[in-house]
């Protein structure tokens, strides 16, 4: 995968890249329970806008890693821009590879749309290396959208390759795995399954319940991300990059109806 699209999104400062956005990424730290002096991690932290609002609300430190130089590009300014350098270490990991990090470092662990769109060794791998940074009683809480049942491996394969072709990413996973395969990657990588809630199941009178009041940081960090945006009014380059990714956007809109989005709160017990 070469991630085109993720990086196009990286000069437009896309932020909450994962289904239903911004109100998605509220549960997902409500479901964190974070407390104070915790060591939290994030994989694939994008653009940052997620790492930084947990920084602004919480007295904790928070590394974030990412494959894509670009992200973190921006990571760095929008950490500057808030003021929570002392908070924040960044991480340029490569595709499959350990995570840099001593075992049993963290308190939490968390992902949005990464681990769902991995191939069967790099998602196994991953949950074993979160497994083994994350402590005895610490959390992994993933966002992201797995295939429905019962999905054909027919049609998986079929929309996989046209989202590499058009998006250098893939839909979701590389096999036909349901609920009950990632439930049972998790569940033998050693994790106890808390819950595995569907995102839709938040939903209230169409929308995601968002009732938090923002910070005037916060604001800040949302300017960012819209200042990065309207670079692709400014930048003929860029704009027809956006108009090209919008027509392939509209194009596999009809993906969407074959996956669902799982909010899976994961939890390492002490087995020593």
């Amino acid at each position: 995968m070469d991630y085109h699209y993720l990086r196009h999104l990286a000069k437009t400062g896309g932020g909450y890249i994962h289904p239903h956005g911004k109100a998605a990424t509220e549960i997902l730290i409500e479901s964190l329970a974070l407390g104070e002096n915790q060591r939290i991690l994030e994989i694939g932290c994008g653009t940052g806008a997620t790492l930084v609002q947990i920084a602004l609300r919480y007295n904790v430190q928070i590394d974030g890693i990412d494959l894509l130089p670009e992200m973190l590009k921006v990571v760095r300014r929008r950490v500057s821009l808030t003021g929570v350098s002392q908070n924040v270490r960044l991480h340029l990991v490569e595709s499959g590879s350990p995570l840099p990090f001593e075992n049993k470092s963290f308190d939490r662990v968390f992902a949005e749309s990464v681990l769902g769109f991995q191939g069967a060794v790099s998602a196994a791998l991953l949950i074993k290396e979160v497994y083994r940074v994350l402590k005895e009683g610490g959390l992994f809480v993933v966002n992201d959208a797995i295939w429905k049942a019962p999905t054909s491996s027919e049609i998986v394969t079929f929309i996989n390759q046209s989202c590499l072709t058009d998006f250098g990413l893939r839909q979701a996973s590389e096999q036909p795995w349901k609920l009950e395969d990632w439930l049972a990657l998790m569940e033998d990588t050693g994790f106890t399954v808390i819950s595995y809630d569907l995102l839709e199941n938040y939903f209230s009178n169409g929308s995601l319940k968002n009732s938090k009041i923002i910070s005037n940081k916060e604001m800040i960090s949302n300017l960012l991300t819209r200042f990065y945006r309207l670079k692709a009014y400014w930048q003929p380059s860029l704009f027809a990059q956006w108009l090209r990714y919008r027509k392939l956007l509209i194009e596999h809109r009809n993906d969407g109806k074959f996956v669902e989005s799982r909010l899976f709160v994961l939890k390492k017990l002490s087995n020593e």
